[in-house]
């Protein structure tokens, strides 16, 4: 998996805590670990062996206004699913999910944006799902977190 980014391009924390929201920090002397700084959740922490550990760090910013909304929904959707065996199927399940979420599938369509009446919660892109953000960083992030928080398979 790869490394998580500890900042943005402006030297803001790029990841923030699921949980409360402050912006994640790198773990001193542990380059690949993040860490919030209230609650104390590091990213090096197994999970429950269900894709919702792949939700416990999101990015500081999302594409639409849509995709926050998107992101609850699909985590009440896939959340409690065990995490499946491999990179690929655990891949397919995020994709899957966020079709019935938002009905496209990103690996089917090239469309940029959808919008989606029930993720409208107001503002000028209420309801406006940037596939691009999912193809790009959405789904990786989910895979990659949901894969290293994974238990070791006996």
């Amino acid at each position: 998996m790869g490394e998580l980014p500890g900042v943005d391009r402006y030297g803001l924390s790029a990841l923030c805590c699921a949980a409360d929201g402050s912006g994640l920090e790198p773990v001193t002397g542990e380059s690949s670990v993040l860490a919030c700084p209230r609650c104390g959740h590091r990213t090096d922490r197994p999970g429950d062996g269900v894709l919702g550990d792949g939700f416990d760090v999101v990015h500081r910013q999302w594409g639409l206004r849509g995709d926050p909304h998107a992101w609850s929904a699909l985590r009440d959707l896939v959340g409690s699913t065990p995490t499946p065996a491999t990179v690929e199927a655990v891949r397919t399940a995020f994709v899957d999910g966020l079709a019935r979420v938002v009905g496209v599938d990103i690996d089917a369509s090239d469309a940029p944006r959808v919008r989606r009446e029930e993720l409208d919660h107001g503002g000028m892109s209420g309801g406006q799902v940037d596939l691009d953000f999912w193809r790009v960083k959405g789904v990786p992030l989910l895979v990659d977190r949901a894969v290293a928080r994974a238990p070791r398979r006996a």
